[in-house]
């Protein structure tokens, strides 16, 4: 963790040297774009345009180019207001120009002719539909996320319930995804343009983060861009949170006492839950216009009861000497820290993130449980330029490690099984009717580790064109 916060640092220092101020880029967002026009529907060259939000580090600027087009690419997420300004003209301001994680919103200027000081104000409602690619998506809000109780534990991925085309199952205390009917192992995901995909049995349960970070997802289910890591399932691309000017933080305690549950089981346990979720966020500037930083940590301590009935609880007492039902456990920590430097025409970001998520199930009919844990660490560093109008580039670098253990109850011995009779099978007895697992669990979980690096260099150069 030392040396990839050592290097992300060293980068962030070099990049805050002065440059010309050109348009800055940051990565795994949208953009905006658009023409500039007179009032007699003649294009505009020279237009400074700009945009902010309070949700998004700095002030991106462009200028229109000899056919007044101007692109502002690699947005963050967030609400922006559009100012543009030449003079001789009246000052063009349009607020509340909502974008989202991988669309491109256009944004027409009509450019009046106007006294110093004169503005002119356009409201009009955000396009939220891509109209200039054929890729299938859904984007759903951080908000949502957070406003909604899409699951029990709010976790990210629990956006995936509202897209269409997405089955949704539980399978031994984890919960998979089918999209558009791929395996849940061939779902790809990217945490601000960043594969943190495990390399064998992928899933989205590998990753996990506090709710707060999240800006955006984007669940891309097909037509799935050519830029995305490769894959035979869905895409799906997470925007995080990043540090602004203003100072801002969270906490939150999520609290459901096993007392909340009722049983239909009588005499024996039911699949009640009991769980304490804690939430911190905080970010702001380290260098106001110039440096950012944002982090956020969960605590997660999670009891699941399992589904017994009277009897299979009476034969373990027999069996066990003080015999107690043991219930699933999880206790999990998931931490995020991010940082954005911006010097013109260059934007720096980079981010670590690492959960811990330990789990420990049993059978209804064992003595003992068996254990997995997934998820990992994963960080990036990533510079991205806007030369011009039409030429960006983006050098980046990142590395995961997310992979799934087995995890050992330390109990020693074999495992003996206890069944209710024998039957005859190939000329031997073979038990029937099992009811008790004793000992040692069966680790049936296998151990796959992974170490992903990552290296990346992207240019882009838009076609040029002649508007009308």
């Amino acid at each position: 963790m030392r040396g990839v916060m050592s290097v992300l640092i060293l980068i962030l220092v070099l990049t805050l040297a002065p440059t010309s101020p050109l348009v800055a880029q940051t990565p795994a967002g949208g953009s905006i774009s658009g023409v500039a026009r007179d009032e007699q529907g003649a294009v505009v060259p020279g237009v400074s345009v700009s945009v902010a939000s309070d949700s998004a580090p700095g002030a991106q600027r462009a200028t229109t180019d000899r056919v007044g087009h101007y692109r502002l690419a690699g947005l963050p997420p967030g609400e922006y207001i559009v100012t543009a300004e030449l003079q001789g003209f009246a000052t063009f301001v349009r607020p509340a120009v909502v974008l989202r994680a991988g669309l491109n919103v256009p944004v027409d200027i009509p450019m009046k002719v106007g006294r110093v000081g004169e503005i002119v104000e356009v409201r009009a409602e955000s396009p939220l539909l891509e109209t200039r690619t054929g890729t299938q998506s859904v984007n759903v809000s951080g908000e949502l996320l957070r406003s909604v109780p899409l699951s029990e534990g709010r976790e990210w991925f629990a956006a995936l319930a509202v897209a269409p085309g997405v089955v949704t199952t539980e399978f031994a205390g984890s919960k998979q995804f089918y999209i558009r009917g791929s395996e849940p192992t061939a779902t790809i995901v990217q945490l601000d343009g960043v594969d943190v995909t495990a390399s064998a049995k992928a899933g989205v349960t590998y990753l996990h983060l506090n709710t707060d970070a999240i800006a955006d997802i984007q669940i891309q289910t097909g037509g799935v861009r050519a830029s995305a890591p490769i894959g035979s399932g869905g895409v799906i691309s997470i925007a995080t949170v990043s540090g602004t000017n203003r100072v801002k933080g969270a906490t939150t305690l999520f609290v459901q006492p096993r007392q909340w549950n009722d049983s239909n089981q009588p005499g024996g346990t039911s699949t009640s839950i009991e769980q304490t979720q804690i939430d911190l966020t905080l970010g702001g500037p380290i260098v106001k216009n110039r440096l950012w930083a944002f982090g956020s940590y969960r605590r997660s301590d999670v009891k699941t009861g399992i589904s017994r009935t009277a009897g299979q609880l009476q034969i373990l007492e027999a069996l066990i000497s003080g015999f107690e039902p043991i219930d699933s456990t999880r206790k999990a920590n998931f931490w995020f820290g991010k940082l954005n430097a911006q010097a013109g025409a260059h934007h720096v970001s980079g981010f670590y993130q690492k959960d811990t998520n330990p789990l420990f199930d049993i059978l209804p009919n064992g003595q003992n449980p068996f254990g997995q844990a997934t998820g990992g660490m994963a960080a990036s560093v990533r510079i991205s330029s806007a030369w011009t109008n039409r030429l960006t580039t983006s050098l980046g670098a990142s590395y995961n490690d997310k992979d799934r253990q087995t995890l050992d109850w330390q109990v020693e011995g074999p495992n003996i099984r206890v069944f209710d009779g024998t039957i005859a099978a190939g000329g031997r007895l073979a038990g029937n009717g099992q009811l008790a697992s004793l000992g040692a669990p069966v680790l049936s979980r296998l151990t796959q580790p992974n170490e992903k690096l990552t290296f990346a260099l992207d240019t882009t150069l838009y076609a040029s064109h002649r508007s009308t």
